[in-house]
C-alpha cells in the first residue's frame, strides 16, 4: 500500500469515528465547529500537519482525571502536535459540554462552596430571594385582579 493511499484510509477511519465522543475525531470536530475553523487552521493550531491531525482524530479521548496529562502528552507525541494546545481543546470541549449539560442559571451549591468558600449558601440565598420575589409578584397580580373586580 503506498503513503497516499495508508493516508487515505486513515482519513476515512477518522471521519468514521467522527461522531463517537469517545474519540478524539469528535472533540476535533466540535472545537472546530465552535470556532469556525477548519483542518488547516486547526493543523495550524496545534502545530502539526494534515496526517498530525488525522492520527490525533483516531486517538481515544483522553479520560478525565489522574491519568489526563500523560494520556494528552502520548496523543499528543504520537500526532507530532503541541501538548498544550491539545489538552486545551479537550478542555474546551469539556467545559462547553459542562455548562450545556446544566440548566440555565442552576449553578449547585456545592459548586459555589468549591470555587469560592466564602460565598457559601450565597447561591441558595439568591434562589430563595427568586422565590420570595416570583411569590410577591404573584400576590400582586392576585390582588389586582381582586381590585378590577369591584
Amino acid at each position: 500500500m503506498s503513503e497516499n493511499a495508508h493516508e487515505r484510509l486513515l482519513a476515512h477511519l477518522a471521519e468514521r469515528v467522527r461522531d463517537n465522543p469517545a474519540f478524539m475525531a469528535n472533540v476535533l470536530m466540535r472545537y472546530q465547529q465552535l470556532e469556525k475553523m477548519d483542518e488547516n487552521a486547526l493543523a495550524a493550531y496545534l502545530q502539526t500537519n494534515a496526517l498530525g491531525v488525522v492520527r490525533l482524530k483516531l486517538c481515544r479521548r483522553p479520560e478525565s482525571g489522574a491519568r489526563f496529562a500523560e494520556q494528552v502528552r502520548q496523543i499528543a507525541a504520537y500526532a507530532n502536535a503541541d501538548v498544550a494546545h491539545v489538552a486545551q481543546v479537550i478542555r474546551y470541549v469539556e467545559s462547553i459540554d459542562a455548562f450545556a449539560a446544566r440548566p440555565t442559571g442552576q449553578l449547585s451549591d456545592e459548586t459555589a462552596r468549591r470555587s469560592n468558600p466564602k460565598w457559601s449558601g450565597a447561591v441558595a440565598a439568591a434562589r430563595d430571594r427568586e422565590e420570595s420575589d416570583q411569590e410577591n409578584e404573584d400576590d400582586n397580580v392576585a390582588g389586582s385582579d381582586e381590585s378590577n373586580r369591584d
